[in-house]
């Protein structure tokens, strides 16, 4: 039986987010779904000093509501996207995210697990012409480790998407066989 109400996925665009989502969906039945993409610059913020990170502040401070509350939540991309993502690509530091981290409830931590997928190989990097620069995605990566070694959530697993001994990538279902033990234990 899973014991968590909440899976946050994170991970570089192209590492199998959505197909790991997909696969949780079918095993653990209906969770809702959040995906995070990047800020949108709404007219009601134009007037303020950085109108990204007013929305991405409220959008997160929206999804650890959610994280609070009883509803079952998968979230393609969470918080830890703002620590990657804004000192790259939108001049600002976004590690004030850890600070929201810490004003969640302490049982809400227990119910929500903390999945990170990344790759030894990057030969699975492609440019789909909807992410950011290929050749940042290494960079990218290391900011998503060390922001999933920073966070302050309990429950997490990192999944290496590549297989070194085998040199091959590992299907949806191995990556969901090897993050399974850890959903199901006590």
């Amino acid at each position: 039986m899973n014991r968590f109400n909440h899976y946050i996925i994170e991970g570089i665009d192209n590492i199998g987010k959505g197909t790991l989502i997909n696969k949780l969906q079918n095993e653990h039945g209906y969770f809702h779904y959040v995906h995070y993409e990047k800020p949108k610059t709404l007219d009601m913020y134009k007037e303020m000093k950085n109108p990204e990170k007013e929305y991405q502040r409220e959008s997160f401070e929206e999804g650890f509501k959610l994280l609070c509350g009883e509803s079952k939540t998968i979230f393609d991309r969470f918080h830890l996207g703002e620590v990657v993502y804004s000192p790259l690509y939108r001049n600002y530091l976004g590690d004030y995210v850890y600070d929201m981290e810490k004003t969640i409830q302490a049982n809400t931590l227990f119910d929500t697990v903390l999945i990170l997928l990344y790759t030894t190989n990057y030969g699975i990097l492609k440019d789909d012409g909807k992410s950011f620069n290929v050749q940042n995605q290494k960079k990218e990566q290391s900011a998503f480790i060390d922001a999933w070694r920073k966070s302050t959530f309990q429950n997490k697993i990192g999944v290496n998407v590549y297989n070194p001994s085998t040199h091959t990538f590992k299907t949806p279902q191995d990556i969901y066989n090897e993050i399974s033990y850890f959903l199901t234990r006590d």
